[in-house]
């Protein structure tokens, strides 16, 4: 082991550096013909807080895309989303709050996100 890091990237919530106060990643899940998955959280410089899935593609030199795809999800009924920490293939769960701290788990389309990544650069 080296303890060398290589190929860090940074990303900022919809590509906006100007319009977050943060962007946090719940981790990194390999979806496939070199594009991740990335469960995220964000917070804009406006106060709207976001959850969902940023789609990132592994270029052949091993390094990350410039830019990642974001798929936000929508405003729910049942409560306030408050976490997108896992992802596998269309599933996602997470923490949402509704008079109390909970789980969620939910089915989203995400075959034209993973499409599209292979597009990044």
């Amino acid at each position: 082991m080296t303890g060398i890091v290589k190929n860090e990237k940074y990303y900022n919530y919809q590509n906006d550096p100007s319009n977050q106060i943060f962007t946090h990643f719940q981790g990194i899940y390999y979806a496939g013909n070199g594009v991740y998955e990335v469960p995220f959280d964000a917070l804009t410089s406006s106060g709207k807080f976001d959850v969902g899935i940023a789609y990132i593609k592994r270029q052949d030199n091993g390094k990350f895309s410039d830019q990642a795809l974001w798929q936000t999800f929508p405003a729910t009924t049942a409560g306030t989303l408050t976490s997108n920490d896992s992802v596998a293939g269309a599933g996602s769960v997470g923490a949402i709050t509704n008079g109390s701290l909970t789980t969620f788990a939910s089915v989203s389309e995400t075959q034209a996100y993973l499409s599209a990544a292979q597009y990044l650069r």
